[in-house]
């Protein structure tokens, strides 16, 4: 407060409030610093003024009073954000307002291990993101929201925190996707995951010189008897599809395991021979498969 007269007393009476605003009252300041000091506050959406008419008083000499309009910006608020859950590689799409109409809204994310795009950044209060994890565990990652009202003041509100769990997608860890079985032999293979706590399916089509119907599976364990009656070697392929544990389910990538069923070998040639007296014996054991197998035999 200022006066052409130096030691000028300022008085006011209870100010003229519009809007849901408190924290106003009448007072007095004097020299050598004349203010109005008063914290005003103010709920609802609203911008809301506080009229606080002033008079000068010079050693009893009453000067003309002048009004002072106090506006009042409400500030800002965000409504709790709930924590979403999201499969690594998945858009997520999140708008976030405030309370107060007009106002903006600026967002951070910071840099967590495994996870990227490493960081981000906006300020129209609209994420749409894609983060992947490379990990093998859940990464919990943190936006933050902070809204800023409309011109002139700019109030700026509390931040707020959105929590988003980003799971891994899990792929088969197995080292090893081949095999072998005999025919009529039981095929037993068991699918791991770099995920802890995932499940598994598997299909397997028809096969080439393999009689077995196609067959599936919900289970880690494959578990089958592969029959082939061909002289040729067999092979049937196992598609396994890994799928993270809940809340996500996140879908793997399917791994295919080749499995090679090879054929039991049957002699096929004459079980009876006749010779000579001392001359030498000489039998040719054959058994119709594509490729010779080796033998052992005792008299």
């Amino acid at each position: 407060l200022k006066s052409d007269q130096t030691n000028t007393v300022f008085t006011w009476l209870a100010p003229t409030v519009s809007g849901a605003i408190t924290g106003s009252s009448a007072g007095t300041s004097t020299a050598p610093s004349p203010t109005i000091d008063q914290a005003l506050s103010i709920t609802g959406t609203s911008a809301g003024t506080v009229t606080y008419v002033v008079t000068p008083d010079l050693a009893g000499c009453i000067g003309s009073p002048v009004n002072y309009v106090a506006t009042v910006e409400p500030i800002p608020v965000i409504s709790p954000l709930s924590t979403v859950d999201i499969c690594s590689g998945i858009v997520f799409n999140q708008t976030v307002s405030a309370d107060v109409p007009n106002s903006t809204i600026a967002w951070t994310r910071a840099s967590v291990t495994n996870i990227l795009p490493a960081t981000g950044t906006g300020s129209n209060g609209t994420v749409s993101e894609t983060l992947s994890n490379a990990g093998n565990t859940v990464a919990g990652v943190s936006y933050v929201f902070t809204p800023t009202g409309p011109a002139s003041k700019n109030c700026v509100g509390k931040p707020v925190t959105l929590t988003l769990n980003v799971a891994p997608a899990p792929v088969i860890s197995n080292a090893v996707l081949t095999g072998a079985v005999c025919s009529n032999n039981v095929f037993n293979y068991t699918a791991t995951s770099n995920v802890a706590n995932a499940s598994f399916a598997w299909t397997r089509a028809t096969g080439t010189n393999v009689t077995n119907a196609a067959a599936s599976g919900n289970t880690s364990a494959i578990s089958e008897t592969l029959t082939n009656t061909s002289t040729q070697v067999g092979s049937v392929k196992y598609v396994i599809t890994p799928t993270g544990p809940t809340p996500t389910s996140c879908a793997g990538t399917p791994s295919n395991l080749d499995v090679t069923v090879n054929p039991l070998p049957v002699i096929t040639s004459a079980n009876t021979a006749i010779t000579c007296s001392n001359a030498p014996f000489t039998y040719t054991i054959t058994t119709g498969l594509a490729t010779s197998p080796t033998f052992k035999w005792t008299r």
